[in-house]
């Protein structure tokens, strides 16, 4: 190991040694948490427990994070991320800053002024500080290109600065990709990783699979179901946030009205909403999962599998 490690007796070298250290490790855990929240919604339908349990941990960690409002949120696979759309893109802005701050030689040399960085820090926070307050206020609702901006730049300027500080106090002493930087970092990353990864097989172990509650809704529905959909409700959606969002009455989407009138306060580590519906689903005006559908809807506690509700919808 000591052969790795690039300490020597100068303390000047050594806190330039420490902070390409800090600069890399934290680099892999904001590229590790883009990663996962962009993979989770498609990992929380595997049947494969260890995988269920990533995605699941990713979301109860983001519990603390974000409100986790599907209707704000993007989805992939048909499931939505466990960030909205303006804390994803705060997220990958600081992300996008990494290489933009170590290649800043690329970039317009007024973005190295710091007086100009400082105003646009203040401009991006402003921005970004009254369009959210905006939209709690219920003023007005943000749009997802507006949220996506203000993520971004806000996040980009304050973490571009940040590290062009660093760099100016700390100077590289070559590529963050030498043996002596990656490896020590990878040791705590990996560390870390392992936390994860044993969280996750203890999360999906009892997290309720996709087909568990499908199969769970069809033995309710004795009389069957021309098809059965089922979404993922995130941990502090299913919680109450949603009933919480001032434009909900604005969206045409009978899932989103349930679980607002659901009070499920109780069941705080998410849950599942099945769908078992007479015909095809109705995808009109705004809605987060569908806009109409004949059947019946079952909402489901994602951890113990219990039965929060059923609901009926078209006749």
């Amino acid at each position: 190991m000591g052969k790795f490690l690039e300490f020597s007796g100068d303390n000047s070298q050594n806190r330039r040694y420490i902070a390409e250290l800090l600069v890399a490790f934290t680099f892999a855990v904001l590229a590790a948490y883009v990663l996962l929240t962009i993979v989770s919604p498609l990992l929380i339908t595997s049947e494969n427990s260890l995988l269920r349990g990533i995605a699941a941990t990713t979301y109860l960690f983001d519990v603390y994070m974000c409100h986790e409002m599907p209707e704000r949120s993007f989805a992939v696979g048909g499931q939505h991320m466990p960030l909205c759309e303006r804390c994803f893109a705060i997220a990958a802005g600081a992300l996008i800053a990494y290489p933009a701050a170590f290649w800043r030689r690329h970039f317009p040399k007024i973005l190295s002024d710091r007086r100009v960085v400082i105003a646009a820090i203040i401009a991006s926070m402003g921005i970004l500080g009254i369009d959210g307050a905006g939209q709690l206020l219920g003023l007005w609702e943000s749009i997802t290109a507006v949220r996506v901006f203000t993520g971004v730049f806000s996040a980009f300027t304050v973490m571009f600065y940040l590290l062009c500080e660093v760099r100016e106090k700390f100077p590289p002493r070559g590529s963050l990709f030498r043996p002596g930087v990656v490896l020590p970092a990878a040791i705590p990353f990996a560390a870390l990783l392992l936390a994860v990864l044993a969280a996750s097989a203890v999360v999906g172990s009892e997290y309720k699979s996709r087909d568990y509650v499908v199969g769970e809704a069809a033995a309710l529905n004795p009389r069957g179901a021309a098809g059965y959909d089922a979404f993922y409700i995130a941990p502090r959606a299913f919680s109450g946030t949603i009933s919480a969002d001032p434009y909900l009455q604005s969206y045409s989407d009978p899932v989103l009205h349930d679980i607002a009138s659901l009070g499920t306060r109780r069941h705080e580590l998410g849950g599942w909403a099945v769908l078992a519906l007479n015909g095809p689903a109705e995808y009109e005006g705004k809605y987060a999962f569908v806009s109409g559908g004949n059947g019946n809807y079952y909402y489901f506690d994602a951890w113990t599998g219990e039965l929060v509700a059923a609901r009926r919808h078209g006749g």
